[in-house]
């Protein structure tokens, strides 16, 4: 088993956030296939359930309030997959509710229960080939198995039979050198993990990797090395702490 480690890490502001403009903050993330008719490339759910309600306004009889949640959370995930997807990688997306009409994608599925019973356990199950797990009730949760990797999110609004859930499943990594950009979706202040492959033709000794990253506040973010021969296998571990604005880690 080879030895991982950090021997020397460095992070370094390029610009600070109120030198970049909003514009350019977004530029090279990839829209939302899913719903083309949002204006922009918004990374969170919170920026883009305004222009949602505006288009799909609820009436009570076609459209209701949990469509508009799994509208919102699924463009950012639908988004979110673009952006990785160029990559020549595979990952997938589904956001609805998981009672009826159901929510799967990949080798995943939502279990279906009602709302009230989600409500009563305080969590959502998704459900997988190699085992389940557990989302909480307006929280996030990763499901990592020996060849498996995902994602699941739960609203926390949830009525008598319908409540909603997102998720996300990483079917083909993207291998280094990242070359676009690929955004950490944001459903409700629950932010997604995203996974790399770091390919190397040779073995080698060492390797010097930078990684680079934009973000409008403050950070600490939690970086793993896993095997790819088992994901559940945790070669290293440790954080970062990113400020607001563009940085590079060394």
């Amino acid at each position: 088993m080879p030895i991982i480690s950090i021997q020397k890490r460095e992070v370094k502001l390029k610009r600070p956030l109120a030198e970049i403009p909003k514009a350019e903050f977004e530029r090279g993330l990839a829209q939302s296939t899913l719903l083309p008719w949002l204006p922009t490339t918004h990374v969170t759910a919170d920026e883009i359930e305004p222009h949602v309600k505006e288009q799909i306004p609820v009436d009570g009889t076609e459209i209701v309030h949990w469509m508009q949640i799994s509208a919102t959370e699924g463009a950012v995930l639908d988004a979110t997959c673009s952006d990785y997807n160029r990559l020549g990688s595979s990952l997938v997306s589904a956001s609805g509710d998981p009672f009826v009409p159901g929510v799967r994608v990949g080798d995943l599925r939502a279990a279906s229960i009602t709302g009230l019973t989600f409500r009563r356990r305080g969590f959502g199950i998704v459900v997988t080939p190699r085992g389940n797990f557990n989302v909480p009730r307006g929280g996030k949760a990763t499901g990592i198995f020996s060849d498996i990797l995902a994602w699941g999110f739960a609203n926390p609004w949830a009525g008598r039979i319908q409540w909603t859930m997102s998720i996300l499943q990483w079917r083909e990594l993207a291998s280094t050198p990242i070359d676009n950009r690929v955004r950490f979706p944001n459903l409700r202040g629950s932010v997604a993990p995203q996974f790399f492959k770091v390919r190397s033709k040779f073995p080698p000794p060492a390797m010097m990797m930078s990684m680079g990253f934009t973000t409008n506040r403050s950070q600490r973010i939690s970086l793993q090395v896993r095997s790819l021969g088992d994901y559940t296998n945790v070669l290293y571990s440790d954080t970062i702490d990113i400020p607001a604005g563009e940085s590079t880690v060394d």
